[in-house]
């Protein structure tokens, strides 16, 4: 089984762009969540931010079917490293950011549900995360205005400032044996080269444990919601 790496980041970051540039013929790169929902059931099923708890759940729920659908395309690769983009990590950001305005026992309840659904699916664990983020949100902005696709709720400034607050404190908590940050308006050839070496390193490394990343979804939740 190939070894998985998430790439993360807000919406315009150039996580996909990066991950692009990094296919070769020993690592591939799989889309994100929508892209291989090709029926369009997931534009279908979520709203942003969405009505209420019981349907934001629904979504959460719709969305690990899709991530279990993908750990099955990861296993029929027959290549070193697959790049997936966005995970486990990216639904709880997102149900942090889209509940920061409004009732947050959302991100509790949602983490009940991704935790079982780790327990039920312990292999195909990633084995390490590239971050792109934005260390100034004016930059996500001005790229964001000029973006033409999308759901409107992702390309808000309150949004990404969510997102990278959950991004942040959980890579804070996961230790940095386990990640690599690339500034999103860096040179891109530079982040290349960086997320290269992070590959390369990763070669010696096993998945990550299911009960440290469930540890660290938990002391994460915690700290953001004192």
């Amino acid at each position: 089984m190939p070894k998985e790496i998430c790439l993360e980041g807000v919406c315009t970051s150039g996580k996909t762009t990066l991950g692009k540039k990094l296919v070769t013929k020993e690592i591939i790169y799989i889309p994100e969540y929508s892209q291989i929902d090709t029926g369009g059931k997931r534009r279908n099923e979520l709203t942003f931010p969405p009505a209420d708890i019981s349907s934001a759940l629904s979504s959460v729920d719709y969305l690990l079917i899709l991530d279990q659908q993908r750990k099955e395309l990861l296993n029929h690769r027959d290549v070193p490293t697959v790049l997936t983009d966005r995970g486990i990590v990216a639904l709880l950001a997102f149900e942090y950011a889209m509940f920061s305005r409004g009732n947050i026992g959302i991100l509790v309840e949602s983490s009940k549900k991704i935790k079982r659904h780790l327990e039920l699916h312990k292999s195909g664990l990633p084995v390490g995360w590239v971050y792109t983020r934005f260390s100034n949100l004016d930059d996500f902005e001005s790229r964001a205005s000029i973006r033409k696709y999308g759901l409107p709720f992702l390309l808000e400034r309150e949004t990404a400032k969510y997102l990278q607050e959950y991004y942040d404190q959980f890579l804070f908590l996961l230790g940095n044996d386990r990640y690599l940050i690339v500034e999103a308006t860096g040179d891109i050839n530079g982040n290349v080269t960086k997320a290269k070496q992070f590959i390369i390193n990763s070669f010696n490394m096993s998945s990550i444990n299911k009960d440290r990343l469930v540890d660290t979804i938990t002391r994460t939740n915690t700290s953001l919601l004192k």
